[in-house]
């Protein structure tokens, strides 16, 4: 699905989840008191086939179906209830050109080639981006796109090295949120 917000009252974020279960601490668009802005989101649904979307503070929300996985193991992606993985903000910033180092194939997803990610920038000092790739070189490429004093989110399907890692190179000092919402196999 896609999810837009607009006419926000003030900063918060939408949380997208399988409905008849507990809300998970992750969030798929952040925003500001005014703004209009979206995120793709891959959501499971719940038993009774439908999604939930938690709003933090009072706002319109716009939600488009794009497509669904009718058969999970054919399709080899499977959506997960939200999970958050990485949150700087819970330690300290990262700083310009750092790359951060995400070990996600492991456990029940030690198989996974890829992983669907909403990964969010919050708290920048300046101008810049994220970019999210297999860990190894760090691409010629952005995934996601900030101003100063900004947060700004964006869907990611990242692929994972051999060793199972996905790394975040930072252009600029900055916070990052990473939340997982669904494993490729």
């Amino acid at each position: 699905i896609n999810v837009a917000v607009t006419e926000a009252d003030g900063v918060g974020f939408v949380t997208v989840y399988p409905c008849g279960t507990e809300r998970p601490l992750a969030s798929n668009v952040n925003y500001d008191a005014g703004m209009t802005i979206a995120n793709q989101v891959f959501a499971r649904v719940g038993d009774d086939g439908k999604v939930c979307a938690y709003v933090l503070t009072s706002a319109e929300l716009v939600v488009d179906f794009n497509g669904s996985f009718s058969d999970e193991s054919s399709a080899g992606f499977s959506p997960v209830v939200p999970e958050r993985v990485l949150d700087t903000r819970e330690t300290e910033a990262v700083t310009a050109g750092e790359v951060v180092e995400l070990h996600l194939a492991t456990g029940d997803n030690e198989d996974a080639t890829a992983f669907a990610l909403n990964v969010t920038a919050t708290e920048t000092t300046d101008d810049g981006f994220l970019t999210v790739f297999p860990c190894g070189d760090v691409p010629m490429a952005s995934n996601v796109n900030y101003n100063v004093a900004d947060t700004a989110a964006n869907h990611v399907t990242a692929a994972v090295s051999d060793d199972g890692m996905v790394c975040i190179y930072s252009l600029t000092a900055v916070h990052i949120v990473v939340d997982v919402q669904g494993v490729y196999s």
